[in-house]
């Protein structure tokens, strides 16, 4: 790490100035800001320090932005982000006002992705002051603004650049490295309403919402039921003897003849949704062990209970599968809301192991949810990623991280995860989560050790000089 100390104190200060922007994808878009202001403002403040360093930069439309280091035409590419998710709840700090303690930066992106594109752009700035980056090449840091929602940065990038570079780290996942990660299929899951609920119902569901992104698991969810004023009590009542019987964080509050049910639960990334408590489901669960009284939407309650619930396997509605690569596929329900026609619509994440066809998890999919109560409507998907482990961009990597380590027993790691390595050809997702440490993306007190960030910038440095030295096809 002393090839950085001179720069220690830059890097934080760099990193902070990006975690104070909360660039998060916003509904008030322009021309000029695809994804909202917030997300502008992020991307034009890197590509203002890349310019105080040396790079040259290019704003892509507002979609991407480029940072190149050189001149040749063999083209090495660096691919982060710069949009985040939303902070959410339970955090100790404020997410957007970074702070360093005990050693750690917190703040919402300072690990995912803010962080790591800065060590980068330092560790590619030595690199030109040592004269390291060759004649022929040209490094390319290449910044999305989209990364945590559909990709449209990368899927405009592609339409209109044609030129990609030959080898790319993503410095958005783990070390030694990850060379599978498994397939995506967003879906949504729509309820209608009107059709299917019941008009002389007891009590009726007039509005459920909760969570951030379908990326994420939710840690809040919340519903509120109309009941008649003599029966209100004994609905509240009812409910909160549910609450306590199955250990729910959940509370009861009532207002005239309406009662309001709030869960929480615990947030984590939809990669891993074993690491979290859905509040959606609970919330389902709560509403599922009703009173003895007729529930206006009974069969969405069914279905999601019966072909849902708290798994996150797939298993209730017979999609679960796994491989021996990429392990289980993983299921997460990551929002809920009612709109204005009753209309009730779930999005969620579906990762699927790499060895599968996207065909075949569609119809297990379809199939799961037949005679449900539920549309299943396609969203988006992604192929997985797979690298052979003797390709020699992987072994290359594989034995930088060892040698700046002495790490040699490592082992390549396999995802649910999506990073950019699926945007580009040759794309390998490298750091800079370390296997001593714990993932924190999407998650509430989220920060980076500035000891490992360091750390990961001098494997980056060494990565990039070998690569720069590759035999080019």
């Amino acid at each position: 790490m002393e090839r950085f100390n001179e720069q220690t104190k830059k890097i934080i200060a760099d990193i902070m100035d990006l975690v104070r922007i909360p660039s998060i994808l916003s509904e008030k878009k322009s021309e000029e800001a695809p994804f909202g202001e917030n997300v502008k403002k992020c991307l034009d403040e890197i590509l203002r320090k890349g310019q105080d360093m040396g790079f040259v930069t290019r704003n892509i439309d507002g979609y991407v932005g480029e940072m190149d280091m050189g001149n040749g035409p063999d083209l090495i590419g660096i691919l982060c982000h710069s949009d985040v998710v939303a902070a959410g709840e339970g955090w100790n700090t404020e997410p957007f006002e970074p702070q360093v303690i005990d050693g750690k930066l917190y703040g919402r992106g300072s690990s995912d992705d803010k962080g790591p594109l800065v060590v980068c752009m330092h560790a590619v700035k030595k690199l030109m002051d040592d004269g390291k980056i060759p004649a022929n090449v040209t490094i390319r840091i290449i910044v999305g603004t989209n990364e945590e929602e559909d990709w449209d940065d990368m899927k405009h990038y592609k339409r209109v650049r044609k030129e990609f570079p030959r080898y790319s780290i993503i410095p958005d996942g783990m070390f030694p490295l990850i060379y599978c990660e498994k397939g995506l299929y967003d879906v949504n899951f729509v309820y209608h309403g009107n059709s299917c609920a019941s008009p002389d119902a007891e009590v009726e569901l007039i509005s459920i919402e909760g969570g951030l992104a379908r990326n994420v698991v939710p840690a809040r969810a919340q519903a509120k039921l109309r009941a008649a004023a003599d029966q209100v009590e004994s609905v509240s009542a009812s409910i909160s003897e549910v609450i306590e019987a199955q250990g729910v964080d959940g509370k009861v509050a009532c207002g005239g003849n309406i009662v309001t049910v709030s869960v929480t639960g615990k947030s984590a990334h939809a990669m891993n949704p074993e690491k979290g408590v859905n509040a959606i489901s609970q919330l389902m669960g709560l509403l599922g062990s009703f009173p003895k009284l007729s529930f206006s939407h009974q069969q969405l309650v069914d279905s999601y209970n019966a072909r849902i619930g708290m798994d996150h396997t797939g298993a209730a509605s017979s999609c679960d599968c796994s491989d021996a690569e990429s392990g289980s596929l993983t299921f997460n329900i990551g929002t809920i809301a009612m709109k204005d026609d009753g209309v009730i619509e779930l999005a969620a994440s579906i990762r699927y192991p790499a060895s599968f066809a996207f065909e075949d998890i569609e119809k297990k999919v379809a199939d799961g949810f037949a005679e449900s109560a539920f549309d299943v409507v396609f969203a988006d998907h992604m192929l997985p990623v797979y690298f052979e482990q003797d390709d020699k961009f992987v072994e290359l990597l594989m034995g930088v991280y060892a040698r700046m380590t002495k790490d040699s027993a490592a082992e390549p790691i396999a995802i649910g995860g999506a990073t950019y390595a699926r945007a580009l050809p040759n794309a390998v997702a490298f750091g800079p989560v370390f296997p001593d440490e714990k993932e924190l993306a999407h998650e509430p007190n989220e920060y980076v050790s500035i000891e490992k960030l360091l750390l990961a910038g001098e494997i980056y440095y060494e990565a990039l000089s070998e690569i720069c030295r590759m035999e080019w096809e």
